[in-house]
């Protein structure tokens, strides 16, 4: 396993354009699959800003490219390198148009590989995704805010159907699978 020892995250993967195109970036995420097609490996690496491609090629190092060629999903990664323009863009992602040539990688975490993909419309089986620690979710009012761990806790009130200000007063939420953490929330209405 690598460190975080002098790296230091300069993009979040969402948030990459074409118009970053030549820039040298360092990323931080889980790894959502890894395709890997001989003297070509791609890995979709996300954060909670979404998704963007990793590449290696022959002419990348080759310890960085058997490390690659190891990573599986959501084993943590950090990564640096070249934004350039894909050869062949997707309008499915935000940076379909863009992938990051990697000349640095680090494995922080590995992970047991999940038995479903973990993606937003995930159609798994409600009782299996409770028991996997992996999966954390936070109850709010029988609303669901996913959490990964490094995240900050964030509710988006709207599109939960809770409307109003809150500030801060104390509830407790339990994660499933995890320890009970303590969260201060305060409805006020106008």
């Amino acid at each position: 396993m690598d460190n975080l020892k002098n790296f230091r995250r300069t993009n979040y993967c969402g948030d990459l354009r074409l118009s970053d195109a030549g820039k040298t970036v360092s990323l931080c995420g889980w790894v959502q699959r890894q395709r890997d097609l001989g003297g070509l490996i791609f890995v979709d690496l996300r954060d909670r800003t979404g998704l963007v491609q990793l590449s290696f090629d022959d002419s990348t190092a080759k310890e960085i490219f058997e490390k690659a060629s190891a990573l599986r999903s959501e084993y943590v990664v950090a990564a640096t390198g070249l934004v350039r323009e894909r050869e062949s863009k997707t309008n499915k992602i935000t940076t379909g148009d863009i992938e990051v040539y990697v000349s640095e990688l680090r494995l922080l975490a590995k992970a047991d590989t999940p038995p479903f993909e973990i993606l937003d419309d995930c159609k798994a089986n409600e009782m299996l995704r409770t028991q996997q620690s992996a999966i954390r979710r936070v109850t709010v009012k029988r609303t669901y805010a996913p959490i990964a761990c490094g995240d900050a806790v964030m509710v988006d009130w709207a599109s939960a159907g809770i409307s109003g200000k809150f500030a801060v007063r104390t509830a407790t939420l339990t994660l499933v699978g995890g320890c009970p953490i303590e969260m201060e929330v305060k409805r006020y209405e106008r």
